[in-house]
Formats: C-alpha cells, sequence, structure tokens
C-alpha cells in the first residue's frame, strides 16, 4: 500500500485546512478590528494595561503542568489504536486540571492585589490583573474544548469555538472600553471566554465523568509536561519581547508594541490553519503505521506551501499594515518601523509550524525544550544589546526578533530534518529549498532600509517588492503543481 497521502484523504485534508483557515481568519478579522478600534479609544498608555493583563491570561495557561497539552497527543494516539473509550475520558482529566490550576492562579493574583506588592501599582492595573486571573480558568476550559475538537478532527467545533470567542470578545471589549477603560476590556474578555466555553460544553458533549485514577492524571502530566514547556517556551520566544519592553521602556511602548504583536497574529493564521489540521493526522499515520515514510509528506509539503505563500503575505502587509496605522491610529505612526521589521520575523516562525508536529509524532518533542531555550536567552541577550546598548527601541526590539526567529527555524527545522536524512549535507541542502524564499524576503527588507524607507509609510517601493514576493512564490510552489492538478483531477 503507498505510504503518499491519497487524493481522497488529500480533499479531506484540504477541506479541513479551509475550515479551520476560514474561522482563523474571520475570529482574527475580529480581533484585529477589536484590537485597533480598542487601541483608538483606550490610546497607548491604557493598550499598556490591557496588554499587561493579556500578558498575565496568556503566562496562566501553563500552570496545570501540561495536562491540557497532553490531550493533543494522548487522544489522536489512542483512536489510531482503537481505544475510543479510553479516548473519550481524558477530556475530564484536561477539565480537572485546567479548574485547578486556574483556582490556583486567581489565588495568586488576588494575594498580590492586596498586598504590599500590588498596592503600589495603580487601581486599574490592579482590577485587570485580577479579572485576568479569573479569565484565565473560563479560558482554560474552553481551551481543553479546543484541544478535544481538533483530536477528534471536529475542525468544524474548534473553528466555530474561535470565531464565537472572538466576536463576543470584540463587541464585549468595544462596549466594555468605553464604558470603563481597560477594566472594561478585562471585564468583556471574561464573559466572551463564558460564552465561548458554553458552546464548547454543548459541541464536545464529554461522556459521563469516569472513574479518574492518579496513574492516568500522572501519565498526562508525563506527556503533557514536555508539551507545556514547549508551548510556554514558544510563547516567551512571541512574547518575551513584552517583558523586555516593560524592563527597558515604559508601558506605552508596550501598549505601542500592542499594534505589531496583533498584526504578527494575523499574519501567522496560514501557517496556524495548516499546522492544526495537518498535527492530528500527522500524529495518528505516526501511530498507525510506526514509519517516516508514512508521514513524509505531511511533513514537508506543508512547509514548502508555506514557504511559498508566506513572502507574499509578508509584503503585502508592508503595504497595507503602515497604511492602516496611518490612517486609523495616527498615535502609533512609530510603530510602522517595527511593523515592517517584526513581520518579516514571522516568516521564519510561520514556516517552523509547517513541521511542528512531527517531534511530537515521533516521541522527541523533549528535545526540542533545549533549543527553545537557548532562543529565549538569545532574544533577550539580542534585545539587551540593541535596545538597553543601541538605543534603538522598538525597532532593536523587531530586529531581535528576527534574528532569534532564524536562529530557531535553522534549529528546530534542522532536528527534524535530521530524522529522515541522518547526513549533515542532506540537511543543509533540502532546508535550503524551503528557506530561501524567507532570504530573499531579508534581502528586501535590506533594501527599504538603505533606501530610509523602513520606517516610512512608503506603499510604492512596497508594492514593488510584492511583484517580486509574487514571483518567488511561482517558483516556489511550481514544485506544488502537479500535487494540486492530481488532487482537483482525482487522479491516482
Amino acid at each position: 500500500m503507498s505510504t503518499k497521502v491519497q487524493p481522497d484523504r488529500r480533499r479531506h485534508l484540504l477541506q479541513d485546512v479551509g475550515i479551520q483557515a476560514v474561522g482563523n481568519y474571520v475570529s482574527t478579522f475580529a480581533r484585529v478590528v477589536r484590537g485597533f478600534v480598542i487601541a483608538g479609544i483606550l490610546g497607548p498608555v491604557e493598550m499598556g494595561v490591557v496588554s499587561t493583563g493579556n500578558l498575565l491570561l496568556n503566562y496562566a495557561q501553563y500552570a496545570d503542568l501540561g495536562i491540557a497539552q497532553g490531550l493533543n497527543r494522548e487522544i489522536p494516539m489512542d483512536l489510531g489504536r482503537g481505544e475510543d473509550d479510553r479516548a473519550a475520558e481524558w477530556v475530564w482529566y484536561g477539565l480537572l486540571g485546567k479548574l485547578i490550576a486556574g483556582l490556583l492562579v486567581l489565588a495568586g493574583a488576588v494575594a498580590w492585589a492586596v498586598s504590599p506588592l500590588g498596592s503600589g501599582q495603580p487601581e486599574a492595573v490592579r482590577l485587570v490583573i485580577v479579572i485576568a486571573a479569573a479569565t484565565s480558568l473560563v479560558a482554560g476550559i474552553l481551551l481543553v474544548f479546543q484541544f478535544t475538537a481538533k483530536s477528534y478532527t471536529d475542525f468544524n467545533g474548534a473553528a466555530r469555538m474561535v470565531v464565537l470567542l472572538a466576536f463576543a470578545n470584540l463587541v464585549a471589549g468595544i462596549v466594555g472600553a468605553r464604558l470603563a477603560g481597560a477594566v472594561g476590556v478585562a471585564l468583556g474578555v471574561l464573559a466572551a471566554s463564558a460564552i465561548a466555553a458554553v458552546y464548547g460544553w454543548h459541541r464536545v458533549r464529554p461522556v459521563h465523568i469516569p472513574v479518574m485514577t492518579r496513574r492516568r492524571l500522572l501519565e498526562l502530566i508525563r506527556i503533557g509536561m514536555p508539551l507545556a514547556l514547549l508551548t510556554f517556551m514558544g510563547f516567551n520566544l512571541e512574547n518575551i519581547d513584552q517583558v523586555i519592553i516593560l524592563s527597558l521602556l515604559d508601558r506605552e511602548s508596550l501598549g505601542l508594541y500592542a499594534i505589531v504583536l496583533q498584526a504578527g497574529g494575523l499574519l501567522t493564521l496560514t501557517a496556524l490553519s495548516v499546522s492544526n489540521v495537518v498535527g492530528p493526522r500527522l500524529v495518528r499515520r505516526y501511530a498507525e503505521s510506526g514509519s517516516l515514510e508514512a508521514i513524509a509528506d505531511l511533513t514537508w509539503k506543508p512547509a514548502l506551501a508555506l514557504s511559498a505563500l508566506l513572502p507574499l503575505v509578508v509584503c503585502v502587509s508592508w503595504v497595507v499594515g503602515p497604511l492602516a496605522i496611518q490612517w486609523l491610529l495616527p498615535e502609533y505612526i512609530s510603530s510602522v518601523g517595527p511593523f515592517k521589521v517584526y513581520m518579516t520575523a514571522m516568516f521564519f516562525l510561520g514556516l517552523n509550524l509547517g513541521v511542528s508536529s512531527t517531534l511530537l509524532a515521533l516521541g522527541r518533542h523533549r528535545l526540542n525544550v533545549p533549543i527553545m531555550l537557548g532562543c529565549i536567552v538569545f532574544n533577550v541577550a539580542v534585545d539587551i544589546v540593541l535596545v538597553g546598548w543601541a538605543g534603538l527601541g522598538l525597532q532593536g526590539v523587531a530586529l531581535g526578533s528576527l534574528a532569534t526567529y532564524f536562529v530557531y527555524w535553522l534549529l528546530h527545522t534542522g532536528l527534524v530534518r535530521w530524522y529522515f536524512e541522518r547526513d549533515l549535507a542532506r540537511v543543509v541542502r533540502a532546508n535550503l529549498r524551503i528557506v530561501w524564499p524567507g532570504l530573499v524576503l531579508v534581502a528586501m527588507l535590506g533594501l527599504s532600509a538603505i533606501w530610509g524607507r523602513v520606517g516610512t509609510v512608503s506603499p510604492g517601493t512596497d508594492a514593488l517588492f510584492v511583484i517580486v514576493a509574487a514571483v518567488v512564490a511561482w517558483l516556489q510552489g511550481r514544485r506544488l503543481l502537479p500535487e494540486i492538478g492530481e488532487l482537483f483531477g482525482g487522479q491516482k
């Protein structure tokens, strides 16, 4: 039996990617609109308060010791082995982990708010922190339902949860900003998360509560802890810049950079859509076959497609993003330079998502821990040099991300490639065939810097780069044209 992805499988894969992509794009469009409107209502200073609460909310999702993250592996693996009843019970372990972790985070936030450490902060900051801690419990429960739906390949349900959360957040966030500033925005996030969690329960419909054992809970922690550590490091890889900004600059600068980070999240949507759909399939197929050959297509063809598409997306963002900032948020015009640099950096981070599940399937995901840790230390060191010593401000922060994301891609994808090639020269050649469009993108950014256009709104120059990126997309993507033709032509 051929190990290649058959046309009917490809159609299902393409359909699920489409569902995931539509859900991601619609929800992120709502988040971007929300972000721009709230940024305009609050201004950079209060936006910095909102970003501080978001930092806590995001960090709190790792307080469950990886119990929820473990669902991403254990449910598909049990389904692949035909143990459906066992797979259905895991959701309760995820809910238990999130409940305990959320209560601990909330207790810690309240203790901080009433302690001497918190009493020196403005009242709005203390309230936002406590509300964000409460939200972390509800958002954690929602995350369990999303993981469960994806593990069962219910991408339609998972996408609906994301879209519902985004639109509820849009309405509640804007209303909250109008009525109560940063505190109102935080309350809006709490309300939106609760609405989406109720829908998640309805969609997943967990079976009756099983007799939960400590052995299985510890097993899930053992599996999930490295995954949580990896996602925690991945979060820091993208968001350690915010900590650096608070340390070396100020809360207003954090508010300015929030626009850049939101745009970066928009840019990675395509990569995330591919990763979210391919990941469970890849894990399940490896569980069925135990063969590297069986997952080769699901590892490298998504990465090849992303390497063709992402430069074009980046260059389009260079045109659209600065114009949107200039027209809608003139207070944030100093973010244009960091915006262009950070969008370039996201190519390498997005490209990595194409192979994000392979180490997990192989049971080698722990090897990514020292890679990520080293990259985070590298990022902090580069930021300190560029921001603290060279005085490059937010543009230095974005340059630090560009250097770090490239190094991370080099090490992580190199490790994945090693398992397939087992020869350093072949690893280098194969990865160069994937990454060269990103190197062209960096070269275009360098030209823009030489011409003095990086920090300016320059749609004419950036439109020329869009044309170059379109040529790059064709040159790289034509390798996939026979595959696409077979998919839609139905040829075997």
